[in-house]
């Protein structure tokens, strides 16, 4: 943010120590802490563990001191007890209101991480904060702010509930459907997986040159709860293919992860990743006439299938999922017309979550839009 702009009438620039108390966390080790509820915040995200005393009232905004999340800003509305990070509250409350001066700094996340100081252990300190400058309206104005994106927060958090639910509904209606895979209660005929699918084939052990652009490479940080995510994805130039060709996509192939903390994780691979390339991973491919691709993710995502998957991971001398303990998988095949009708009611729920997804992002960027409007005076007088 400019701090140099000029700012509607009754706005005014003020550095952060001007009007805020900036204040040093005290150190406290895991063997003085006493059993209580109180959040003791150091230098995570998240409270590193609870206490039974506080050293600061609530109405706290946080800012983490050091380690790798240096600089995370965070706000408490209970007492705290605050260690290995800074304190910052206004001096005076009725000027200036503590959810303002969070909301301000949070928008700015980004610059307060560039005040990062060390090198194996950066570090943000009191003394980087005092010199921040924000611009502080009237206080009418802070709380015609603060109600606005408020607001504009709550939508944010219904729209990922409702994506929550979602996946919750594909799961209540698989074991409508078809019953507890354990349990098997519909008395669904049992096969060996083998039975009914083309093939089982491995990803590609030797990651290939990466390139900014070109064909997606899918590794098992992409694959998470049945979909491929975009999220760190990396690409491989075309020159590069050749030397993998055997890992090669089709649409409607599933993704299980063989080995880390994701071990068993699936995903189906859709039209978009058609012609991708997999990692270190397995690759299979179901036999339409017996088994529906939709219906086998979800199996495989299933409770017990996850638990099972796991513990083949862990035998003693088998680092990893291998294609045969795959193949000797025994699951229940229930008539193809039904899992057909799964498959398809799954369809039509990704349909609607890709509409909800569309008009999420385009929520963040109305919000985003909202904050810097906001706090340059643009959005309300």
């Amino acid at each position: 943010m400019k701090t140099d702009r000029n700012l509607p009438d009754g706005w005014e620039w003020k550095q952060l120590d001007e009007v805020c108390e900036i204040r040093k966390g005290s150190s406290i080790t895991k063997k003085k802490i006493g059993e209580g509820d109180i959040p003791v915040v150091a230098g995570g995200k998240e409270p590193a563990y609870f206490h039974d005393k506080s050293n600061r009232n609530g109405e706290t905004i946080t800012v983490s001191a050091s380690g790798a999340y240096a600089g995370y800003v965070n706000y408490f509305i209970q007492p705290i007890f605050a260690s290995d990070c800074s304190t910052i509250k206004p001096i005076n409350c009725g000027d200036l209101l503590p959810s303002f001066v969070y909301k301000m700094l949070k928008s700015r996340q980004n610059e307060i991480y560039n005040l990062q100081k060390g090198g194996g252990q950066p570090h943000v300190y009191p003394k980087d904060l005092k010199g921040f400058k924000i611009p502080v309206p009237p206080v009418d104005t802070q709380r015609k702010i603060i109600d606005i994106l408020d607001s504009m927060e709550e939508l944010q958090h219904l729209r990922k509930e409702t994506l929550g639910i979602s996946d919750q509904l594909i799961q209540s209606v698989f074991l409508e459907m078809f019953g507890d895979p354990k349990k098997n209660p519909k008395g669904w005929v049992t096969i060996l997986l083998k039975e009914c699918i083309e093939n089982v084939r491995y990803g590609t052990s030797s990651p290939p040159t990466f390139s900014e652009s070109g064909i997606p490479f899918i590794r098992a940080t992409n694959i998470k709860k049945g979909r491929i995510l975009e999220k760190n994805m990396k690409y491989i130039p075309e020159s590069e293919s050749h030397k993998i060709e055997k890992c090669k996509l089709d649409q409607n192939d599933i993704l299980i992860v063989r080995s880390g903390v994701n071990t068993g994780d699936c995903a189906l691979v859709g039209e978009k990743y058609s012609s991708a390339y997999a990692g270190y991973d397995l690759i299979l491919n179901p036999n339409s006439n017996k088994l529906n691709e939709f219906y086998l993710v979800q199996l495989l995502y299933s409770q017990y299938y996850q638990k099972i998957l796991l513990m083949l991971s862990r035998r003693a001398g088998q680092p990893h999922i291998n294609s045969k303990q795959v193949k000797e998988l025994q699951i229940p095949l229930p008539p193809v017309h039904l899992q057909q009708q799964f498959a398809d009611f799954v369809q039509s729920v990704e349909d609607m979550k890709s509409s909800q997804l569309k008009s999420a992002e385009t929520m963040d960027e109305m919000f985003n839009s909202f904050l810097d409007k906001a706090f340059r005076g643009e959005l309300v007088c």
